[in-house]
């Protein structure tokens, strides 16, 4: 938007506050309608009525979901596809894009074969081992993105897709405005308790329960150390039983949701001395993509430690971050301890952390890489 493109935002199921306060800006460029509404059922039928044979065509290719729960999904967001190329028309869109190959690559897949308008999508995680209609929206859009490289491997070998002709663009981050980013006091003189900070959400792939138990380890060493959480979920009540019975209730602070803007200043500030994100693999094979959240961490000169899951090592590998096998709270709780008690070793991390995010994954990159591709697969 800042470089003069127009764009229309169009959430798939939106609901609740905003909650991070540098969204605000976006809410004129967007149109929020639950899957189902009034209008959703004129557009729809608006849609029917003068591209019925293309409406039939894109219901035909949702009776390929692989079962009926997947089915049932894509049939939910039919009509809101329906509706969106109404919209598609009526506003002049020339390209839709889809982030998650999920149902929202689906409502954008109904919404383009319905209107004619060419379409995109970015795949993440979850959303490529869900394999909803995969290989159907692979070959139906223009162009393929995936965040990273593991996601491209997964994504051609479940879409039967080239590998070649899938585009690896990271997700972008603003980059903070001063190049030196935090002075970090806190990394650059001993202090009677470091601050680690842990930005998540509660849920088991974040892996907090490790990184209590790299805590209780480090508290009993005769470390001062406190552990903040920023976000929440679902294991926010056994998370917090959990640091009562290790006997650190009192080094974990709950923070919950912390707004965006919030958290990128405290982090600027140099309130925290390292960040830790100790995701795993859970046992149905869930695990990461390359986690925003270290990024701006990165990016803020504050060190990172994590794990050897998902996409993770893509961002880390070459010392711009430490990496620990997850699951093993031993080797966590050793690098935590190894940054604490060397604060060239910090700075060092500190420095190539933010020269690989400036080099790698700054917005302004992510966008030059997502129109040329745009551009290049119109044209042919």
């Amino acid at each position: 938007m800042r470089r003069g493109h127009k764009v229309l935002i169009v959430p798939r199921t939106p609901h609740g506050l905003i909650v991070h306060s540098d969204a605000y800006s976006l809410g004129n460029s967007t149109i929020e309608q639950p899957l189902m509404s009034g209008s959703i059922a004129a557009g729809g039928f608006s849609s029917l009525r003068h591209y019925s044979k293309n409406a039939w065509l894109a219901l035909g290719l949702l009776r390929h979901s692989r079962d009926v729960r997947v089915s049932l999904k894509n049939l939910s967001v039919y009509p809101k596809g329906l509706w969106l190329a109404q919209i598609c028309d009526q506003w002049g869109a020339e390209h839709i894009h889809a982030h998650w190959a999920s149902t929202t690559a689906t409502m954008a897949l109904v919404a383009s074969k319905v209107c004619g308008v060419p379409w995109s999508f970015t795949a993440h995680r979850w959303d490529i081992k869900e394999n909803n209609l995969l290989k159907i929206k692979a070959h139906d859009a223009l162009f393929v993105r995936t965040i990273s490289e593991n996601g491209a491997k997964e994504l051609s070998r479940l879409a039967d897709y080239p590998r070649e002709l899938i585009r690896v663009i990271h997700v972008g981050i603003d980059l903070p405005e001063l190049s030196c980013a935090a002075t970090a006091r806190e990394r650059d003189t001993p202090q009677d308790v470091y601050r680690v900070i842990v930005p998540a959400n509660l849920v088991e792939v974040k892996g907090h329960r490790f990184v209590f138990q790299a805590i209780k380890n480090l508290v009993s060493r005769g470390f001062g150390i406190s552990l903040d959480l920023a976000g929440d979920g679902p294991l926010r009540d056994s998370l917090v039983e959990y640091a009562h019975t290790l006997g650190i209730a009192n080094n974990v602070e709950f923070l919950g949701v912390v707004p965006h803007d919030e958290l990128l200043s405290r982090m600027e500030q140099g309130e925290w001395a390292l960040c830790v994100l100790p995701s795993i693999i859970t046992a149905d094979g869930a695990h990461e993509g390359i986690p925003v959240s270290l990024m701006e961490a990165m990016a803020r000169k504050v060190p990172v430690i994590s794990t050897d899951s998902g996409s993770i090592p893509e961002l880390l590998d070459g010392g711009a971050g430490v990496i620990v096998p997850p699951g093993d709270n031993a080797a966590l709780a050793e690098a935590i301890a190894g940054l604490l008690c060397d604060p060239a070793l910090r700075d060092s991390f500190a420095e190539m952390g933010l020269a690989r995010v400036q080099q790698e994954f700054a917005v302004e990159a992510v966008v030059d890489s997502l129109l040329s591709n745009m551009q290049a697969s119109q044209a042919t």
